[in-house]
């Protein structure tokens, strides 16, 4: 590169011991020499390409195996370390490695912010070759790396390595033979990226979450974002799932958090893995999204046997409406990791968003389902004298029908009213699920032998409990943290009877709202 040598600046220190070897005609016969040194101050008054060095102390040997080179510099303030080795047989095409130990933040300083990927200290090492090309390899051991929007995380003093080969045309920069690995996570393939346009192309034929996994993945440029093409036989959901859909991620629902741009997903898998050993069939998606935006999505997949599932939207004068259709809501809540007790439902889910205020408004309709083994069922029926009739083998129980309605805000998900009714059993609930802090507030009644007790409710209306209500319940609450909330029954709630049994329910009381709407 075009250095003007009266900007460069620093002390310098050459020994030289050579030994030149004659014959008995005393034509030199072998030359073997010795140069070692060393360089104290150096620096630059002025950038060299666009940067400045300060503070570089330089040692370095030639001999004619070869030579070393090796110390640190400031460059913009950032303080560096490396080291070159190589030899001189082609003096035109010097072969030379370049080792560098690199603290990621610090590349902010100097333009590139990899802080929301990736954090610690990796090892670089950089071998240019004869097409101008460079080989690179980044060892990420003391490295961490959290792509949110993919699932992917590695944790400090896991072993990971990048390998890649980078040519330099202008301002468009080639990546080929990307080959990045850590624990389950492998991806290979190339991608081109302009300094001034950002990323032209992406093209990735092997990528995979998890052992089996066999995908391939392309990005191109969009107006306004990237188009991501995924096709495989099989992919590991379960990262991405965890990512969008868990309640302790904090999140509500699809959304991405690492880019700004719209991604539009073009996505075809012979089979998609979830959770609980659960697997979607011949999934089709087509999704748009935007930061928590989702402009469109359309799914369609199969969930084993009968089983299936559809996901459309449609545009409204305020956002959109999700529409979503199931027959099987057990395999989709377990497949997605939201909850695994639940057995068969069949129904539907509608969700209205408001692109203005970002607030949505949603309704669940379901029908004959169950809930398996769960242990929390057994603690709240011990509360009534008929409880152990009313539960068949492993703590389940059937339901005819279920209505929900929720609102979906930046920061919590409020049960407005939930009502389910079965022949023996019968409930209702409201209350709060905050996913900033991860907290449940949730509160209602469970009412024992449905039929029956809903019929008093009817005769008597009010006093009997309402329509809805049932003369005899059970009021309960789940407050707490999401991983492990504490779930509390009023006995006393069993022997009072409809009206008066609102004297011993619990309350859920709602917090301030982060997004400033007024709390009614």
């Amino acid at each position: 590169m075009p250095i003007d040598l009266s900007t460069v600046g620093g002390s310098l220190n050459v020994r030289l011991v050579s030994t030149i070897t004659l014959d008995a005609k005393g034509v030199t016969k072998n030359v073997d020499y010795t140069v070692n040194g060393n360089v104290v101050d150096l620096g630059s008054t002025a950038p060299i390409q666009g940067h400045l060095f300060t503070d570089g102390q330089l040692s370095f040997m030639a001999t004619p195996a070869g030579f070393s080179v090796g110390g640190s510099a400031a460059i913009d303030g950032v303080q560096a370390s490396a080291t070159v080795d190589g030899d001189l047989k082609d003096p035109k095409k010097p072969n030379m490695v370049v080792n560098a130990q690199i603290d990621l933040a610090d590349l902010k300083k100097l333009g590139f912010d990899a802080s929301q990927f990736a954090s610690g200290k990796v090892g670089l090492m950089a071998k240019p070759l004869p097409d101008g090309s460079i080989q690179v390899a980044v060892d990420l051991k003391s490295a961490s790396v959290d792509i949110k929007d993919l699932g992917i995380s590695k944790d400090v003093g896991m072993p990971g390595m990048l390998q890649a080969t980078l040519l330099q045309r202008g301002d468009v920069a080639d990546v080929s033979d990307i080959n990045l690995g850590f624990g389950d996570v492998k991806l290979k393939g190339s991608l081109e990226f302009d300094q001034k346009k950002g990323l032209r192309s992406a093209e990735f034929s092997n990528f995979a979450l998890s052992p089996g996994d066999a995908a391939q993945i392309s990005l191109t440029p969009i107006n306004g974002g990237y188009q991501v093409r995924v096709r495989g036989d099989q992919l590991d959901l379960k990262p991405l799932l965890k990512r969008f859909f868990s309640l302790d991620q904090g999140s509500g629902g699809p959304q991405a958090t690492s880019f700004t741009q719209t991604i539009a997903v073009d996505a075809e898998l012979k089979r998609a893995l979830g959770f609980y050993k659960t697997t979607a069939y011949n999934l089709a998606l087509d999704l748009a999204l935007k930061g928590s935006d989702l402009r469109k999505v359309s799914l369609q997949a199969q969930l084993g046997g009968t089983s299936q599932v559809s996901v459309a939207t449609n545009p409204t004068p305020e956002g959109h409406t999700l529409s979503v259709a199931f027959n099987d809501l057990g395999s989709l809540l377990r497949l997605v990791g939201v909850y695994a007790q639940v057995q068969g439902g069949e129904g539907s889910l509608v969700v209205a968003s408001n692109t203005d205020t970002k607030v949505d408004e949603g309704q669940i309709s379901l029908r004959n389902f169950a809930i398996v083994d769960e242990k929390n069922v057994a603690n709240l029926l011990n509360g009534h004298p008929e409880g152990g009739q009313l539960l068949t083998h492993g703590n389940n129980l059937a339901f005819r029908s279920a209505q929900v309605s929720f609102t979906r805000r930046v920061d919590r998900v409020q049960l407005n009213n939930a009502v389910v009714t079965g022949d023996n059993i019968g409930g209702s609930g409201k209350g709060f699920i905050y996913t900033d802090s991860k907290q449940y507030d949730l509160a209602g009644t469970v009412i024992p032998m449905f039929g029956l007790n809903n019929a008093f409710g009817k005769l008597f209306g009010p006093l009997g409990g309402g329509p809805a209500g049932g003369l005899f319940g059970i009021t309960f609450r789940v407050k707490g943290p999401l991983d492990k909330p504490e779930f509390q029954v009023n006995p006393m709630s069993a022997l009072a009877p409809g009206a008066f049994r609102s004297l011993f329910e619990y309350r859920a009381k709602e917090q301030p709202r982060t997004d400033g709407s007024d709390v009614n």
